[in-house]
């Protein structure tokens, strides 16, 4: 808490937080099941601290919003929001006249799709962003977004599933990541078409490419797997890998390395971490 309230003043200053941070899975003696996570921090050229915090599912939460403060105080992050606001409201902004466009945007996989808000005053009015389209162009919003994805990644704890990004005419905006599909309904109580809950095909893509561990799955996202019989691709920290379908990619801070082919694994050799996923999906 601290941290964060430091950088929160320095961003109210209007002073760049110069923090720089990392968080990492601590392996325990199971493999594939963290034993804890290690988050190490420095304000420009202080010395760095060190925290550790157990994987319980009430600290997740805590960690969650802990790196939403903290990518919010990284030049990416604020320059992004910037340039959306210029868009907005600059001589030629599409939002001039109103006090906050909201986006909601969800990442499935390869595309990202969502829905937003102009807010003035009392009056709430909805955008729709129907296949990518938007007045905001697709650099500062879209392109932004995916380097933000990246950015999010902690290896086996996961990137952001929905972004809520809020624009503003007149200070600083803001970015929140969800572990959630934060989708709406139409009035009739029916979903958008193309909106729906994504299925387990989806979420397999996701993993593969910004793998967790099974304990860093959601509930939600087990219950998907479950439903439809699907064994998700797993984050391994013994050897910082994604493995799925007896294939195994090495993984980096910024999600699986798309550049290497994936080596075939035995999984005689290793029961462990295919134990594990099998007793998460089929209770067994």
């Amino acid at each position: 808490m601290d941290v964060i309230r430091e950088a929160k003043i320095r961003l109210e200053e209007g002073s760049a937080p110069d923090l720089t941070w990392e968080m990492e899975l601590v392996p325990g003696k199971k493999p594939g099941v963290p034993d804890s996570m290690e988050l190490s921090y420095a304000f420009g050229d202080e010395e760095v601290s060190f925290e550790r915090f157990n994987t319980s599912p009430a600290t997740r939460v805590r960690l969650v919003a802990m790196r939403n403060n903290f990518l919010n105080s990284e030049a990416l992050v604020i320059d992004g929001l910037q340039r959306l606001s210029y868009e907005a409201y600059g001589p030629e902004g599409f939002a001039r006249g109103s006090d906050e466009v909201i986006h909601v945007l969800i990442h499935r996989g390869s595309r990202t799709m969502g829905y937003g808000y102009l807010i003035a005053g009392a009056q709430k009015t909805s955008r729709g962003l129907k296949g990518g389209k938007d007045e905001f162009s697709r650099e500062a919003l879209h392109d932004w977004l995916d380097e933000c994805r990246d950015l999010a990644y902690s290896p086996g704890i996961g990137t952001w599933t929905t972004a809520e990004v809020h624009v503003f005419p007149d200070k600083p905006g803001r970015l929140d990541f969800f572990e959630e599909e934060r989708l709406r309904k139409m009035s009739n109580g029916r979903w958008y078409p193309g909106a729906e809950p994504a299925d387990a095909d989806v979420w397999t893509k996701q993993l593969r490419r910004y793998p967790r561990t099974a304990d860093n799955i959601p509930s939600w996202m087990w219950d998907v797997f479950r439903a439809e019989g699907v064994t998700p691709p797993i984050y391994n920290p013994e050897f910082k890998s994604v493995d799925w379908k007896n294939r195994r990619r090495p993984v980096t801070e910024r999600g699986a390395d798309l550049t290497v082919e994936p080596t075939v694994i035995n999984p005689s050799l290793e029961p462990g971490v295919f134990a594990k996923i099998s007793k998460k999906l089929f209770g067994a």
